[in-house]
């Protein structure tokens, strides 16, 4: 199988500068683009034949309706948009994101058959205490216990919030760790599941990274929004 690539472009990109990098991008069934919500549903229109997620849905509904500002995922739906990032870091931290709203965003997801890209992870202060499957247990439980069987793709995405933007990795062993736990909570999921690794991506660590047992393929931050650098990371995977 083809390694998975998500290229989230957060916030970094104006309009003409994520038109100029989607033109760059090879079209194929594995690689995902996350641009910036204002721009999302202009790019899917003028580069129909690439695949594009949203980094975020709405947990107040999903559907339309007096939702000042929401973005539901049928909205998302009707754009051509198959796919939604959930739960990333950045949005636990400076969002507050919980584990209940996360869940909630997953099933509309789900219903809708967008396939949700759910990103987990622990702290520093976790890793060190050597509480981070306690931490990472919990996350998973609190999105996926009231969540029934589905047919539905699933990418679990495996972000350390201390990896995210500061060069710093886990080890093999410990992706692994993390990887086998995940494997364990949720296999009650009648689905295909994808995991992913995301943090600290470059072109110096990425061919490690994609050669670990178990590991489904990438979640790239920044590194994706640098033309040069993303086309020699896909030429390196």
């Amino acid at each position: 199988m083809k390694k998975l690539i998500v290229a989230n472009w957060k916030t970094y990109l104006t309009l003409e500068e994520s038109i100029a990098l989607s033109d760059t991008i090879p079209v194929s069934d594995n690689i995902i683009l996350a641009p910036a919500i204002m721009h999302l549903g202009f790019l899917v229109q003028k580069f129909p034949n690439l695949k594009f997620a949203t980094q975020d849905v709405s947990s107040i509904s999903d559907n339309y309706g007096p939702f000042t500002g929401e973005t539901p995922v049928t909205m998302w739906k009707d754009t051509g948009v198959n796919y939604a990032i959930i739960g990333h870091s950045e949005r636990r931290s400076n969002l507050l994101d919980s584990a209940h709203t996360i869940g909630t965003k997953l099933q509309y997801c789900l219903n809708l058959d967008i396939t949700p890209i759910i990103c987990i992870g622990e702290t520093l202060e976790d890793r060190k205490s050597k509480k981070h499957l306690d931490v990472i247990s919990s996350q998973l439980h609190g999105i996926f216990d009231n969540i029934g069987n589905s047919n539905n793709d699933i990418i679990i995405a495996y972000e350390p919030f201390w990896s995210v933007g500061t060069g710093s990795l886990p080890t093999t062993e410990e992706i692994k760790e993390v990887i086998t736990k995940v494997r364990e909570i949720v296999n009650f999921v009648d689905n295909r599941l994808f995991l992913v690794y995301g943090g600290s991506i470059s072109m110096e660590n990425v061919k490690n990274l994609i050669a670990l047992e178990g590991l489904d393929g990438l979640l790239i931050g920044k590194a994706s929004t640098d033309i040069e650098q993303f086309r020699s990371i896909l030429n390196i995977i």
